[in-house]
């Protein structure tokens, strides 16, 4: 794990994600990928972040089989979190107008830690813009629910006893 290689692209920027690709020289060395804004990508603090998680979930794979290998328990049970080889990942949750590092925490599968954290050098891809959407909407009416009788919404106990409203959206384009 120490001596594999890792190269990063990202791809489909939008303005809260983007898909992270990850190559390796190595596949069988397992990793968990990530990325992070140019600049902040420190390894040994999200090293010292995710270990904890990482004995946690190492731990529950020897509850649910007992005396497995850390490197059979991460290849049959830790593929959600952890991963080896070549990846594609769709990452979420980001900050619009954003530069970033796409990254890996790299695992020592026989020891199940992480021994170090490899980033690509410059940016693999920014977020967008947030587009400015200035929605309007329109009240076309207030109905009673109790006159609907399912001929709209197909179940008249449904909206039984309840207000139905009428609204039209405009200027949505780009939202």
């Amino acid at each position: 794990p120490m001596t594999a290689e890792f190269t990063f692209t990202g791809e489909g920027a939008g303005p809260y994600g983007f898909i992270l690709n990850v190559t390796t020289n190595d596949p069988t060395v397992y990793y968990m990928p990530g990325v992070a804004p140019v600049g902040s990508f420190d390894a040994a603090a999200l090293i010292a972040n995710y270990s904890g998680f990482l004995k946690t979930q190492m731990e529950l794979y020897q509850i649910a089989e007992p005396g497995i290998s850390n490197h059979r328990a991460l290849e049959e049970w830790g593929s959600t979190y952890f991963r080896n080889g070549n990846g594609r990942y769709n990452v979420k949750n980001l900050l619009p107008d954003t530069e970033y590092v796409g990254y890996v925490l790299v695992i020592d599968a026989a020891q199940g830690i992480f021994v170090r954290g490899v980033a690509s050098e410059e940016a693999i891809a920014t977020t967008t813009s947030v587009g400015s959407v200035n929605a309007e909407v329109e009240l076309l009416g207030i109905y009673n629910g109790n006159d609907e009788n399912g001929t709209i919404c197909g179940n008249a106990a449904a909206t039984a006893g309840n207000p139905i409203v009428a609204v039209k959206h405009t200027n949505v384009d780009g939202a």
